[in-house]
């Protein structure tokens, strides 16, 4: 609603809350509305359709919902209480048994249903100068692709304010459903979605995507003993319904993983590996051609937090993703990234061992996938790739296990990993195989059984060296007393480490039994 469409009267009927202000003034083709329970959405996008309507002539505007209770419930409802009939001309221009509101002006309100994929072309080749979706997250993204471009208007190019006519679309949501991910995408990080093609990527302009928050604390017309449900409720909903996270919603998978505490900062991640040299550090892999290939790499580090909070954990500190790319020249990609840069000049880290998706493994043709690898690895120096633990289920719970916080998680993760920062949360549950991950043939897929992969293949720790130990310990020595008697402490230590007994295992006979 550009600025001067507030000159409609409509004010004696409908008070915006200053987020609905913002949403209506938004000059984006494309715009989200919500991301809370009790918002205001529903009323926003009705209001929106009104004087879209009363502000160009002869337009055509439609409002959508997955099914027709749904719509009677919302919009349609919404429509009917509290939309005025002298705002459209009389009761005479709301035929309600067709869903369709005619405006003197030649514009037309479309309420309509989409309730199965394919149920969007029944709009191909209409004309909308504006579609609104209602929980919009019911939608996939290839309806919204295709529900975008019916967007047209040729009638004319100003509206009656002599403003230029925008083609657009209105979303209004809560995070969670089928479109979660591409809505996260488009709208809260403003990247392209997996789903589009080439062409689609390379056009994409997130100036064009605005996300407009509203919380139920903005609606001043909320009443309080809904507000305090929304305040009262478990830690899940009162994230996703009160504080409109769109890291955490229903149906996800790894509810427990918190990016506050799992995710650190990229130099104190890469400080904790190289200090600590001595750990093991290896690769996972999910390897693909026409999907992504994905590559993380781990180790064991001692971490202490800044309240004091010291314990053994996980780190994954560097990701790698490609795709379609031959075996021999992801190889060496992947040999690259095993080089950093000191203040001596580069140097190429020691990898333990490489844990490569189970199905490079199988002889397809005359050199399995992981031979080609395998190949490509051994001028760099890089040990030959393993099958790594392909049990989705245990896989994923130990994952879960990880991220739990008590109170500081087994697994951190380097800010630097974007895509397995982003991939976490979108894990969504299989409702047909119980404690499994959804498969969604998408990059999130590829980067989490990488993950998996890296994390499930390769656990154990290896203790910090006596000797690192004892200059740690010295160098926390303010005086000599101090010194001496820590130098004497670690002596004695390994003294008595070398007086210790060694018992010899016993042989039981074998059972005749």
């Amino acid at each position: 609603m550009p600025v001067k469409a507030q000159t409609f009267d409509i004010s004696k009927f409908y008070k915006p809350s200053e987020k609905q202000k913002k949403f209506h003034s938004s000059t984006a083709k494309y715009r989200l509305y919500g991301g809370a329970k009790g918002g205001g959405k529903t009323a926003a996008l009705v209001w929106e359709a009104i004087s879209t309507c009363l502000r160009i002539p002869k337009c055509n505007v439609l409002i959508l919902r997955r099914t027709f209770p749904q719509l009677d419930a919302g919009a349609l409802s919404y429509f009917i209480k509290f939309v005025p009939p002298e705002l459209y001309g009389g009761r005479k221009n709301f035929n309600q048994s067709k869903y369709v509101c005619r405006f003197p002006n030649g514009s037309v309100l479309w309420f309509r249903p989409c309730q199965n994929e394919d149920d969007v072309y029944d709009y191909q080749g209409h004309e909308y100068v504006a579609i609104l979706i209602d929980e919009s997250t019911e939608f996939t993204y290839t309806m919204f692709d295709f529900l975008r471009k019916q967007l047209r208007y040729t009638y004319q190019q100003k509206d009656i304010y002599g403003n230029d006519i925008i083609k657009f679309m209105c979303l209004a949501t809560n995070p969670g459903g089928v479109g979660h991910k591409w809505h996260k995408c488009l709208f809260v990080d403003h990247i392209p979605y997996d789903e589009m093609d080439a062409q689609a990527v390379a056009k994409f302009d997130k100036t064009q995507f605005e996300f407009i928050q509203s919380l139920p604390t903005d609606n001043p017309y909320l009443d309080q003993e809904t507000l305090n449900n929304l305040q009262n409720a478990n830690e899940a909903d009162y994230q996703r319904y009160f504080l409109g996270s769109w890291d955490v919603f229903s149906g996800q998978y790894f509810q427990r993983w918190s990016k506050q505490i799992s995710v650190i900062p990229a130099w104190i991640a890469e400080g904790l590996v190289q200090k600590q040299h001595w750990q093991p550090r290896w690769i996972g892999i999910d390897r693909g051609y026409g999907d992504h290939s994905c590559a993380l790499w781990a180790s064991h580090v001692d971490y202490c937090t800044p309240d004091g909070i010291s314990k053994p954990v996980v780190l994954i500190y560097r990701e790698l993703l490609r795709k379609e790319m031959g075996e021999r020249d992801w190889a060496e990609e992947v040999a690259k990234h095993c080089v950093y840069e000191t203040s001596m000049g580069p140097k190429r880290e020691s990898i333990d061992a490489i844990y490569l998706s189970h199905d490079s493994f199988e002889k397809r043709s005359e050199h399995t996938v992981a031979e080609m690898i395998n190949d490509g690895w051994a001028k760099w120096g890089l040990p030959p790739a393993v099958p790594a633990d392909k049990d989705r289920v245990s896989g994923w719970r130990f994952l879960d296990e990880l991220m739990a916080p008590r109170p500081l998680p087994d697994l951190l993760i380097s800010d630097a990993c974007v895509e397995v920062i982003n991939a976490i949360p979108l894990a969504m549950r299989d409702e047909k195989v119980d404690g499994n991950v959804k498969l969604s043939r998408t990059k999130t897929e590829d980067v989490l059984d990488a993950l998996r992969y890296t994390c499930k293949s390769r656990m154990e720790q290896i203790k910090t060296p006596r000797n690192v130990m004892k200059a740690e310990a010295l160098s926390h020595c303010t005086n000599g007393n101090q010194a001496l008697f820590t130098a004497l402490m670690f002596e004695q230590q390994n003294r008595n480490k070398s007086l210790g007994i060694r018992l010899r295992r016993r042989r039981w006979p074998s059972s005749t039994f």
